[in-house]
């Protein structure tokens, strides 16, 4: 819980803060060496910081809040399929670019615990990557551009697909000896989200359950 009204120097240990997520890794966080690189008293940091747990959440917080900048212009792009495909790219790039900062967002943190201690409206960063896909897979079905569906739907299934390949690629499951080859498989996942709705395409119903024999 915050102690202070000082807003300036706690927004500058929260920026070494993210330096060290950047430059380390979040392991390497602690109120210890945030005082030691400041040059102030660990009491200091406390002050403005309950404990390294919140650190942590405003650093994710943080972090949705630079992958939803990042990703807000897609929604001006006019062709939808060239829009999906822009925003997958943008997503796995920046999973990419910042593998320690992505797996504090997505590992070390859920919605469910960040909005324990955060309002609806401190929270928008991380729901409005969700909301800018959403708003293109709507503004296709309305449209008749894509087939009928459920746009949650489709939004978690591109989703799941984008978030496993950063995953696959950032936890070395994917020869990075093999860039190219790497690279062709991102294209081909985010060509096969785009196929997925078009309306030429009407797929049977998938279901987890086991079919009776």
């Amino acid at each position: 819980m915050r102690r202070t009204g000082n807003s300036e120097l706690r927004n500058k240990i929260l920026e070494e803060a993210i330096g060290i997520v950047y430059r380390e890794g979040p392991g390497r966080v602690t109120m210890r060496s945030l005082a030691e690189n400041l040059g102030y008293s660990s009491a200091t940091i406390y002050l403005h910081f309950e404990n390294k747990e919140e650190l942590i959440k405003e650093i994710a917080l943080h972090g949705f809040d630079r992958l939803s900048k990042e990703m807000e212009s897609i929604v001006g792009i006019a062709d939808l399929d060239v829009a999906l495909k822009e925003a997958g790219r943008r997503y796995i790039r920046f999973g990419l670019d910042h593998p320690e900062l992505y797996r504090l967002m997505f590992q070390e943190n859920t919605l469910s615990t960040l909005s324990t201690r955060y309002s609806v409206e401190a929270l928008q960063s991380a729901f409005r990557v969700w909301m800018l896909v959403r708003s293109l897979y709507v503004r296709g079905i309305e449209s008749g551009v894509f087939r009928p569906s459920d746009p949650d739907r489709e939004t978690a299934l591109s989703w799941a697909a984008v978030h496993g390949y950063v995953q696959l690629v950032t936890g070395e499951r994917l020869s990075m000896d093999r860039v190219a080859w790497v690279a062709e498989i991102a294209e081909a996942i985010l060509d096969d989200r785009v196929r997925s709705v078009r309306p030429e395409l009407l797929s049977a119903p998938f279901s987890l359950s086991r079919q009776e024999k």
